[in-house]
Parts: C-alpha cells; structure tokens; sequence
C-alpha cells in the first residue's frame, strides 16, 4: 500500500505513511489493519522506494513499549530515515 501525499500543495512532496499502534497491539498502515508479517512486507516495499516516504508514527497512550520498540526497530533496520511520532491525544 503506498503512502499518501503530504499535504503540502506542491508536487515534489513526500509522501506519508500513516502507522499506528493501538492500546492491545494492533498495527495499522494507512488506516488498513495489518498483522505483523504484513507489516514487514510494507516496510520493505516502501524502503526500498526513493525517495522513501515519511513515516508518521502514532502510538496509542496505553500501547505496551515493547509493541512500539519493536516497530520502530522494524523500520530502522529497513533504513527509514524520516520516521516521526504524531501525537494527537492529550496526556
């Protein structure tokens, strides 16, 4: 699945993906569930993509830190560059 556009208005944008992590492990690329051999399939399909996308991360408040240091390690050890936690929830 590739990322969307930034929302940016110009075309030489990067596109996103869209990552989460819910509270029970439950992963999601671009709003679409995905288990975690999935996931690793997408993270290839789009490292190996130039320029690589921006992976913006959110992470649900009560997710398990292994579920999401395992992600990130995830997209790490595929060589993402640009990966970002989004945070739209308050604390």
């Amino acid at each position: 699945m590739p990322g969307r556009a930034a929302p940016c208005g110009q075309p030489s944008c990067t596109e996103v993906v869209d990552l989460s992590v819910d509270f029970d492990g439950t992963l999601s690329w671009n709003q679409v569930r995905v288990d975690r051999a999935h996931l690793q399939s997408y993270i290839a399909q789009e490292a190996a993509r130039s320029p690589q996308p921006e992976v913006h991360l959110t992470v649900d408040r009560y997710s398990r830190y292994e579920v999401v240091a395992q992600t990130l390690a995830d997209l790490q050890r595929r060589g993402f560059k640009k990966i970002g936690f989004v945070n739209d929830q308050l604390f």
